[in-house]
């Protein structure tokens, strides 16, 4: 390979292209810079190269998607406070109930510094997990099962309900919540003597 095959200019800014290799002693044909290249495909992505960038190609997708049932999965945003069903479970069970709750956890990264919990009675040490079809991915699965860990290690109960249950049978969700709650209460009181409302100790920070 000559200098001048080796210093080929980026064909945006001009900038010679720093030689690299694949296949062994093959040099790749690349055209820009890996700044410049960023803008290329971004460009590329928002211009008409980009099919999903026309609305009959955009329509043509949604119409299949939906022949074939596809439903995308939709994540609700803790920003913008409960969703309708852990609203409605906060309501049914009470005053003591209380959502978007967040627990510290005194724990280091990778763990996060605190839980935000969907329907929280603190009194009780307990919480409903409203769970919608986001939940159940693989990753999702994973992720809550770590979460309920390390609430359990600070002495919290988790229990899980989806939004399909909430639907249909609220009345009975309620009655099954707040038997446990009321047993939690009592055994809380013998060993404790008080309702405190958060424990004294928090768990020491895990090793990822």
């Amino acid at each position: 390979m000559t200098t001048q095959e080796s210093a080929r200019p980026c064909q945006v800014c001009g900038n010679p292209l720093l030689p690299t290799y694949r296949r062994g002693a093959q040099p790749s044909r690349r055209k820009y810079c890996d700044s410049c290249r960023v803008e290329y495909f971004r460009a590329r992505m928002q211009g008409p190269a980009n099919p999903m960038n026309n609305a009959a190609c955009r329509a043509k997708v949604a119409r299949t998607l939906r022949e074939r049932g596809v439903q995308p999965i939709m994540r609700w945003n803790p920003g913008l406070g409960p969703t309708p069903h852990e609203a409605r479970l906060a309501a049914a069970l009470g005053d003591e109930w209380a959502t978007g709750v967040a627990i510290p956890t005194g724990l280091r990264p990778p763990y996060p510094r605190c839980y935000r919990l969907d329907v929280t009675c603190v009194g009780a040490l307990m919480c409903v997990e409203v769970d919608g079809s986001s939940h159940q991915a693989t990753r999702a699965k994973a992720r809550d099962a770590r979460k309920e860990a390390v609430l359990a290690d600070m002495g919290w109960l988790t229990l899980r309900v989806t939004n399909i249950s909430i639907d249909k049978d609220l009345e009975g969700i309620v009655r099954w919540v707040r038997r446990i709650a009321a047993t939690r209460r009592q055994v809380r009181g013998q060993h404790e003597g008080n309702l405190s409302p958060c424990p004294n100790t928090r768990p020491r920070s895990r090793r990822g």
